[in-house]
């Protein structure tokens, strides 16, 4: 249906995957999407949004609500954790806008250089998942 990447500057990876969720919900929402599941490997993200409460003083709380309030404009949305070996695309697109300029990139269709990748995640190719041993 489409996709994007942004570039947002300096700034912390909560911050980015908080972004990213918001902009992917109004990609959603411009393109009439009804259900809606979302696969993050952020779990932090995941949490403050599921958690969220108004009164929160966190400071990404203002794309916290955001986020939320977009949310509520789907008959069904999920929110979901998985591991960064399961979200390949979204790495890769998130990589390649440190080469953008600021700001957000939309696409109608796939750019040629993530085909492979979206066809292994439609196949549910398995990736080797790193684990580290302390």
């Amino acid at each position: 249906m489409g996709g994007f990447a942004v570039n947002l500057g300096i700034g912390q990876t909560l911050d980015a995957e908080l972004w990213g969720l918001f902009f992917g919900l109004k990609l959603a929402v411009a393109k009439g999407v009804a259900r809606l599941s979302i696969e993050m490997d952020s779990m932090t993200a995941i949490q403050l949004v599921k958690q969220h409460v108004p009164s929160c003083l966190h400071p990404c709380v203002g794309v916290i609500a955001s986020c939320v309030a977009l949310m509520r404009k789907f008959e069904f949305v999920e929110l979901t954790h998985v591991y960064r070996e399961r979200n390949v695309a979204a790495d890769c697109l998130a990589n390649w806008s440190l080469n953008m300029d600021l700001g957000v990139c939309y696409f109608e269709d796939a750019p040629i250089w993530i085909s492979s990748i979206l066809i292994d995640d439609m196949l549910g190719a398995v990736k080797p998942q790193m684990i580290s041993f302390s």
